[in-house]
């Protein structure tokens, strides 16, 4: 099993999801369990947001984690009912669930691309996802401020939009591009609006036509990249790799993009034992101009991945404690170093 795991982010809002008979509600009463349309219902009755935790309640640990740590604390049930509903989707494995349900918890998780578990995804009264978030660690109070600053982050992108549906030329071009900066928050008909500002700004003059055209590229690669899953799912290695490399050739993907083309590169390469292959294209991807150092350090941290099956301890610690020291104050160097403490070491064998 990967320790960690990069994925391209989802960004489409769901649609209506196959209704369930009753309303069934988690045991504390807060949360309303594997049943979407009861809880769009409430939150447009109560004038709320919406809060789903896509989880697997019986056998993610991190999952396991978010609810001990956050989601049981004092502080966020008295805080958080305020603004959103609460709705829990699980996938569990030990757990019995009806036909029924476990129909429509995949109805949800194939709308919103859900690729791995926890996924809180945030959405209005109606359902339609403005962002989404996972385990952050701290307990109860920063997780708190991370829900109300992408709150507040909803509400500025609404008023960009608002103020581009009244400009237009340029000026309607840097709205919609204020609504689409927001770090974090997911916008509606994203390709939609890159083209408009493309059109908008077609001489470049606001430096917004060169911008969108490269997002573009990588948003309409990110979406070819499900035939590359596909093919994967099917067990064909050789035209999965192929299709990537046909897929960076025509796209040319940077940053974040880029780094997810590499991490489903280097995932294949794993999976199918060619470990030596995974290396070169790991080794191959570091080098790349214009890369931060917390994307080289998510390409990095598969190295961790190739080196776990040997159970050598001691290499697993070299190779984990080179990946942190890429980029140390990221989120993603803390999760490896508490990887890192868990680990036996000689003396406990």
């Amino acid at each position: 099993m990967k320790l960690f795991r990069s994925t391209a982010a989802a960004v489409f809002a769901a649609g209506a999801a196959i209704t369930i008979a009753a309303p069934a509600f988690a045991a504390d009463e807060m949360w309303i369990e594997d049943n979407m349309p009861a809880a769009i219902e409430k939150a447009k009755a109560e004038g709320k947001d919406i809060l789903i935790d896509f989880t697997g309640s019986d056998w993610c640990g991190w999952c396991i984690k978010l609810k001990d740590e956050v989601f049981t604390q004092s502080e966020f049930k008295q805080a958080v009912p305020d603004d959103f509903v609460l709705v829990m989707l699980d996938f569990p494995a030990r757990k019995p669930q009806t036909d029924e349900v476990k129909a429509h918890n995949k109805e949800w998780q194939e709308k919103f691309e859900i690729r791995g578990y926890p996924t809180i995804v945030l959405t209005d009264a109606s359902g339609e996802e403005y962002a989404r978030t996972g385990y952050r660690e701290g307990g109860p109070t920063p997780y708190i401020e991370h829900l109300n600053e992408l709150r507040e982050g909803k509400v500025k992108r609404d008023e960009a939009l608002a103020a581009a549906e009244n400009a237009s030329g340029v000026d309607k071009a840097k709205h919609l591009d204020a609504a689409m900066s927001i770090e974090g928050i997911v916008v509606p008909n994203r390709e939609e609006k890159m083209e408009m500002i493309i059109a908008l700004d077609a001489d470049n003059a606001a430096g917004l036509k060169e911008k969108y055209e490269q997002q573009l590229r990588e948003l309409k690669m990110q979406n070819a990249m499900s035939e590359v899953e596909t093919l994967a799912r099917s067990g064909d290695v050789d035209a999965a790799l192929a299709k990537l490399d046909e897929l960076e050739a025509e796209y040319k993907p940077t940053g974040d993009a880029y780094q997810n083309l590499v991490g489903m590169r280097v995932s294949l390469l794993i999976n199918s034992g060619n470990t030596d292959g995974a290396e070169k294209a790991i080794a191959e991807a570091m080098t790349k101009p214009g890369l931060t150092a917390e994307q080289r350090q998510m390409i990095a941290v598969n190295r961790i991945n190739i080196v776990f099956p040997t159970r050598d301890n001691a290499k697993i610690r070299e190779v984990a404690l080179e990946v942190i020291e890429i980029a140390p104050d990221t989120d993603l160097a803390k999760q490896i170093k508490n990887f890192v403490d868990g680990l036996p070491t000689e003396d406990q064998g």
